[in-house]
């Protein structure tokens, strides 16, 4: 891909500095987000604006809807590092953009932004010009309906990084050792996770990845899942019967999409109209469910040493309840979601 030369008016790329970035537009960031660039962290630096100065090949290649989305203030993040070779992409590059990448998934297992247009790239400041060598677009991401976009401050971002950190450590194990599979089913909950956020609940598929976010923790047996989820989960939801009646149905709901049926036409209601209802209410359980659960067993180290391993994860469900609570810490009130 030829490169593209850009102005960077406000942020720091220094001749001799390669970068990675992710930029959202119009993502709505809380008021401590800075207006101008502020390293965050050592060579992680924060803007509202993406600063490019895009020039007439991108134009082209993009098209004007495209530019223009992408002049409006946002959220840009870059990860910058000086280079010996700034003139030529390679893997410092691809690791850059990775970094910035791994962040940006971090935030958008918080939540889904409101986002206009997005990008990740990378480039570099080889002569005094700053160069964007390479360009993906973020992709449309929906939002589950009732529930309102999230909002990105410093708190959201700064965990971001952290979780970008512990689950590239956790791939990087995983791919060390494919045998072994360390944390296979919490990477793969946070991979459909972050499918989940690119899908429409047409025919209940949205809510189809959310179940399976959590059931990827929970690894219920064959033959008794539907029990063993309700009764699993209720380790992070507050177990009572209205909280067992709604994973219930949430498994229910989960089956019926898997086997390609009607998912309205398992749960209760006097109308067509009153299930869907329903559905849509389970849809918004079962994504704040599948967000606290994953980000729960992240965030706590003994809970996450403990699912390193399918044997480890069997090991958990087999503690008796109370022990699997004090383990995982307070519970969600699943049934107080509106």
């Amino acid at each position: 891909m030829p490169a593209c030369a850009a102005r960077l008016a406000s942020v720091r790329i220094e001749r001799g500095v390669k970068f990675g970035l992710f930029f959202l537009s119009r993502c709505e960031p809380l008021p401590d987000v800075p207006h101008g660039d502020e390293e965050i962290a050592p060579g992680v630096w924060v803007n509202r604006q993406l600063g490019f100065d895009m020039a007439a090949y991108w134009r082209e290649w993009l098209g004007s809807v495209a530019i223009e989305g992408l002049a409006h203030d946002g959220l840009a993040l870059y990860v910058t590092m000086a280079s010996e070779n700034p003139d030529t992409s390679d893997a410092e590059n691809i690791a850059l953009q990775q970094r910035a990448s791994d962040i940006l998934n971090a935030l958008l297992l918080q939540g889904v932004p409101a986002i206009e247009r997005g990008l990740v790239g990378h480039g570099a400041n080889a002569d005094g010009d700053v160069r964007l060598r390479s360009y993906t677009s973020v992709g449309r991401h929906y939002f589950t309906t009732g529930i309102p976009p999230l909002a990105i401050g410093m708190e959201q971002i700064h965990r971001a990084m952290r979780l970008a950190d512990r689950l590239r450590s956790m791939l990087e194990a995983f791919e060390e050792d494919r045998i072994r599979g360390y944390w296979s089913r919490v990477l793969r909950g946070s991979r459909i996770l972050l499918t989940a956020n690119r899908t429409e609940n047409t025919l209940g598929d949205r809510l189809h990845q959310f179940v399976r976010v959590t059931e990827a923790l929970l690894r219920p047996s064959i033959g008794n899942s539907r029990n063993e989820f309700a009764h699993r989960a209720q380790t992070f939801a507050l177990a009572n019967e209205a909280a067992r009646t709604v994973l219930l149905q949430l498994y229910d709901l989960r089956s019926a999409v898997e086997h390609m049926n009607v998912p309205h036409e398992v749960i209760p209601g006097d109308t067509v109209e009153e299930r869907i209802a329903l559905v849509s209410h389970r849809t918004r359980q079962a994504d704040v469910l599948a967000r606290f659960s994953l980000l729960r067993v992240l965030e706590t180290g003994p809970l996450l040493e403990m699912f390193r391993t399918d044997a480890g994860i069997d090991s958990f469900w087999k503690l008796h309840d109370y022990e699997r609570i004090q383990a995982c810490g307070p519970r969600l009130d699943i049934s107080a979601v509106p």
